[in-house]
């Protein structure tokens, strides 16, 4: 695993740390990383901190700064914080606003340690008074967190032969999520006239910034890598933004479902082959 690699591991504080510095330093050798003397050539960094001693935090923000170049540089370059300090909640999120790239971009299922960050995000929908897209994401609906979470779940293993596998994810940006996609795996009916393989949305405040193209994009990636060979993407009649998203993916338009109602939806068929 670390053969060629090399780890580096600065101290601080207390004679607990050096102790646990050893430890860390043991494991790493087992894994087959060598010691190195020099953030400069070290693939792997920690600081182990200490809060005991007095200006401990201001100096480990200040050895962070300093190594900031080092991530810039060498992007697989690894840069850990751990002992007393990583415990601090405080200290965490202001390593993470301070320091993590700002132009970083995930995408990631729900749990319950974005549950705030969810909540965030929800909110400005149920605010809008617009339908949530995806249904997915819609947690009243489910009835709360942890049962949508549990019915994203069962999503992924369905109970019987009516459901196709499923998943969602959501897009996070500058540490906000700005939209979610649904992506279903294989259609029955229903998907292949009203729904299609994926149904995402954007929080209406970031609409008009790429995030829709990159949620498609990224279902389009998701389905490929489970052998799909067509995507199915639909939109309504009037929504003109979702129709160039989905043809800047390269969708091309089939023949439109009209429902009893008489509401008209386009289909597109992406070709993956």
């Amino acid at each position: 695993m670390g053969k060629g690699r090399k780890f580096y591991i600065r101290t601080y504080g207390c004679q607990m740390n050096e102790h646990d510095t050893e430890v860390m330093a043991g494991i790493f050798q087992a894994l087959g990383f060598a010691p190195t003397h020099s953030v400069d050539d070290a693939d792997v960094i920690l600081l182990n901190t200490c809060e005991i001693r007095g200006n401990a935090e201001n100096k480990v923000f200040s050895e962070i700064g300093n190594l900031k170049h080092l991530k810039q540089e060498r992007p697989d370059c690894l840069i850990g914080v751990c002992g007393c300090m990583s415990q601090e909640e405080s200290v965490v999120n202001k390593i993470l606003k301070s320091y993590l790239r700002r132009n970083y971009m995930e995408f990631r299922t729900i749990n319950t340690d974005i549950e705030e960050m969810f909540n965030d995000y929800i909110t400005e929908w149920y605010q809008s008074g617009e339908t949530v897209v995806p249904w997915s994401t819609d947690v009243n609906i489910h009835g709360g967190f942890s049962n949508m979470l549990s019915m994203h779940e069962e999503a992924i293993n369905p109970p019987n032969s009516d459901f196709v596998k499923a998943k969602t994810f959501v897009l996070i940006d500058d540490f906000e999520i700005k939209g979610a996609v649904n992506i279903r795996y294989d259609l029955n009916d229903f998907l292949r006239n009203k729904s299609g393989h994926v149904g995402y949305g954007v929080s209406p405040s970031q609409r008009g910034k790429g995030y829709a193209t990159q949620l498609l994009a990224f279902a389009i990636n998701e389905l490929r890598q489970d052998s799909v060979n067509e995507v199915l993407v639909m939109c309504s009649e009037n929504n003109i933004a979702s129709a160039n998203v989905i043809m800047n993916n390269g969708g091309i338009e089939d023949e439109p479902f009209i429902s009893e109602e008489q509401e008209i939806t386009r289909r597109f068929w992406i070709n993956l082959v």
